[in-house]
């Protein structure tokens, strides 16, 4: 399930829009002004292009963080449980040669006696596995009657790759949502400073509107007035019976 954003980054990209909605509005005004005054750069047409393409590039940075985040997730789910599986194949193999060779020290080292084979860290599994592989080319005759032949061998190496392949595609997630939270944060970064610049104009427009005593427009209503019946005037009884 794709993670929401932090309730700072909605506030933040909702305020950004809003205020980026209040610039069209003025922008006019503040072309105006600015013609005036002969001045370029600033909060201009081009500034509020900049704004709403960076409000865009950060919903599509919020949506491919979500996904990465969701994806890692998965590639860690997955790197775990070939990682369990790869533990409980190497202690199988383990404890069958130690049953089965209970005198034999130097077969049952070489397969693990001593050796921590827990799920914990995934370098270590695909050692053991490796070292297992190694060994069974030198111990194959004394291990067979455990039950320790090449398809079990293979199984293993098989086994000991998968585990590999997850390990890499989880840090590959990783690396990515990484990567995408750090752009998004940038891009909120971005517009906060945008929108704090952009409001900052829209005060001195407000300013200069009030100081020139000048109101809001206010659309006219289209739709037609009723009109308002005259209340009748209510007689006494001393006026109804002259």
């Amino acid at each position: 399930m794709p993670t929401r954003p932090s309730p700072s980054e909605i506030n933040i990209a909702q305020d950004a829009r809003k205020v980026l909605a209040d610039l069209k509005k003025a922008l006019p005004a503040i072309l105006k002004a600015d013609k005036a005054k002969k001045k370029t750069g600033g909060v201009n047409a081009a500034f509020a292009k900049t704004f709403a393409d960076t409000l865009a590039q950060h919903v599509a940075a919020t949506k491919a963080s979500s996904s990465s985040r969701t994806q890692a997730k998965s590639a860690t789910g997955a790197e775990v449980k070939a990682r369990e599986a790869l533990s409980a194949e190497l202690k199988s193999i383990r404890d069958d040669v130690a049953e089965t060779l209970p005198d034999d020290i130097e077969t049952q080292t070489a397969f693990g006696r001593g050796r921590s084979l827990e799920p914990k860290t995934t370098g270590t599994l695909i050692a053991a596995a490796s070292d297992f592989e190694a060994a069974f080319e030198t111990h194959a005759l004394a291990v067979k009657p455990a039950g320790v032949n090449a398809a079990r061998i293979a199984r293993l190496g098989k086994m000991r790759e998968a585990l590999s392949g997850a390990d890499a595609s989880q840090r590959g997630k990783l690396t990515s949502k990484q990567d995408d939270t750090g752009a998004k944060s940038k891009l909120l970064g971005t517009l906060k400073k945008m929108a704090a610049q952009a409001r900052k104009r829209l005060a001195k427009v407000v300013s200069a509107s009030a100081k020139k005593g000048k109101r809001p427009a206010v659309a006219k209503s289209t739709s037609p007035r009723k009109r308002i019946k005259p209340r009748a005037k209510k007689t006494t009884p001393s006026e109804t019976k002259s």
